[in-house]
């Protein structure tokens, strides 16, 4: 299946409209870009105008935690396996 720059920009018009990205916002990068969830809120991030956009290799748990803390994350999206984990170390560290 194509995707279209036409479907891109949708994607990302209604992640602007249902998310509410802001320029203030610091965005951490979790969801691969070349998957449309990814990819589309990417777009969005940068079409706000978040002021920071941080990436990361790998999504280990304690790493996505402690990078959330240095760089002020105020957004972000992640698949639901990695969210999954994150909230496993969690409530394993509590």
């Amino acid at each position: 299946m194509v995707l279209s720059h036409a479907a891109l920009r949708a994607q990302s018009a209604a992640k602007l409209v249902t998310i509410g990205y802001a320029p203030a916002d610091t965005y951490l990068h979790l969801a691969p870009l070349f998957h449309v969830g990814g990819l589309s809120s990417a777009l969005a991030a940068l079409e706000a105008g978040c002021r920071r956009h941080v990436f990361m290799p790998r999504a280990q748990p304690e790493d996505v935690l402690r990078t959330v803390q240095r760089h002020a994350v105020s957004a972000f999206i992640a698949g639901a396996c990695a969210a999954a984990c994150v909230l496993a170390f969690i409530a394993g560290a509590s």
